[in-house]
């Protein structure tokens, strides 16, 4: 309003009202129980989220979804992790709005972050692996955390860590369903030393995607 802009993206302004939930709760600490009712549903939404991330939008349209508010807040926490915590007043501060506001704060195109964010919800804290930069958390470890939570709550978090891909072979890879903005699949391949090149394919129901379709696929070599 102070600036004369236009009323920000519906996505971004419940991801950062997320944010705000947390670093709310960040203000009490050391006293943990209250920082835990701040952040109880958030961090099940982000779990709501993880157990089926390729059927739900960050760039959500309607705040009725909970596994959508659950990606938006893991998308701000994100880019506040990578980008320091003045990356949420640079989002409001300015006339932009919705991923050109992302991409001109954070100087780097929107497919880029979300891009990286996708791999970091899978590969930040995973065991035994050093993440590279830009593909990480710096604020929550969230294995722990949903495993502690599946601990307390097995009725609510009912395994430890909900982002499963299905596990294939190389030339087995074989994935369909609809691509959501900002969001999508994820698959564990399994490619042994010396085996056989393989070519993916990405294709619409009975042709090649459209050429105003721009789907990304995104490759981290974890072994």
């Amino acid at each position: 309003l102070l600036r004369g802009g236009q009323v920000e993206d519906i996505w971004l302004d419940e991801s950062l009202s997320s944010l705000a939930e947390e670093l709310g709760g960040r203000s009490f600490l050391p006293d943990t129980a209250t920082f835990s009712n701040y952040v109880a549903e958030v961090v099940y939404d982000a779990y709501q989220y993880f157990a089926n991330p390729g059927n739900n939008n960050l760039l959500q349209v309607a705040d009725t979804i909970l596994p959508e508010f659950g990606a938006g807040w893991l998308y701000a926490r994100y880019l506040t992790d990578q980008f320091g915590p003045g990356i949420t007043n640079q989002l409001e501060a300015t006339t932009l709005t919705g991923t050109a506001n992302v991409a001109f704060q954070t100087g780097l195109p929107f497919a880029t972050t979300a891009s990286r964010w996708a791999l970091a919800n899978y590969v930040s804290d995973l065991p035994g692996f050093a993440p590279p930069p830009g593909v990480f958390y710096r604020s929550w470890s969230f294995r722990a955390t949903f495993g502690s939570l599946y601990q307390q709550d097995p009725v609510d978090f009912p395994i430890p860590f909900p982002l499963l891909p299905p596990v294939v072979s190389g030339s087995g890879v074989n994935v369909s369903g609809v691509l959501h903005s900002g969001s999508g699949f994820y698959v564990d391949v399994h490619q042994g030393p010396g085996a056989a090149a393989f070519t993916l394919h990405l294709a619409g129901p009975s042709a090649l995607l459209p050429a105003e379709v721009v789907p990304r696929m995104s490759i981290i070599r974890i072994h």
